[in-house]
Parts: structure tokens; C-alpha cells; sequence
């Protein structure tokens, strides 16, 4: 094995073990999906918290993952949940008012099935960069 080859391997050794022992820190951060009237408590935010989170999270108290389920075109959340779009069911529409300069729409979530009073119409999805 010749000295290239060597150095390469150390090389990809070394950023292997960076990227294990950085625990993620290196993971993109998710976009925010939030609607209901903030400061209200029917208000709903769906996010990382800008990568304070490992995972979705609901109002940084429930994990996504336990209340809802990715559908083909939305999400739909179980009838128990402890959030205020519990037994909703959500699709994605691409219909809203641009939020990043040059787009030509930006997307938002309807409720479809199971929306009550304290359940947001409409959840806006919010990228984490433009």
C-alpha cells in the first residue's frame, strides 16, 4: 500500500470518528409548521426548536412520532393525543402566500378530517432557510 493511500484512509478514519463523537451536531435543521394564534393555547408548533430537539416535536413537549403519522400527503394524529389537533387529520396544500423571496407559493397544511374548535384550520410550514 503506498503513503497516498495510507494518509487517505487515515483521513476517512478521522472524520469518522468526528462525525460519531459530534452526536448529530452536524444534522440539518427542520423547518417549523405552527398555526392556532400564538400565545393562545390552541396554538400549535411543530418543529426541532431550530435543532434543540433530535426529533419533532409538538409545542417542545410531545414527540411528533407518538401523537401523529406521516400519511402520503399529510399527517393524520390520534384521537387520545394531548395536543390540540389530536384526532386531525391534515393534507399539504401549496396555496399559501410566499414566506421566502422568490418563490411562487408556500405550503400549508389544511385540516381535512376531525377538525374541532380548538384545532388550527391551517398550519403553515415555515423553512428553516430561504
Amino acid at each position: 500500500m503506498d503513503l497516498t493511500m495510507v494518509l487517505k484512509i487515515r483521513s476517512l478514519i478521522a472524520l469518522l470518528l468526528f462525525l460519531l463523537a459530534s452526536d448529530g451536531a452536524l444534522a440539518a435543521c427542520s423547518g417549523t409548521i405552527s398555526g392556532g394564534g400564538t400565545g393562545s393555547e390552541h396554538y400549535v408548533d411543530i418543529s426541532d426548536g431550530g435543532c434543540e430537539f433530535p426529533v419533532m416535536m409538538i409545542n417542545g413537549e410531545y414527540k411528533f412520532s407518538d401523537e401523529c403519522k406521516d400519511t402520503h400527503n399529510g399527517f393524520s394524529c390520534r384521537d387520545n393525543g394531548r395536543t390540540p389537533i389530536s384526532g386531525a387529520t391534515y393534507i399539504l396544500k401549496k396555496d399559501a402566500k410566499p414566506i421566502c423571496v422568490g418563490a411562487k407559493y408556500a405550503e400549508r397544511y389544511k385540516c381535512i378530517r376531525g377538525c374541532r374548535k380548538v384545532t388550527p384550520k391551517y398550519l403553515t410550514v415555515s423553512p428553516y432557510e430561504c
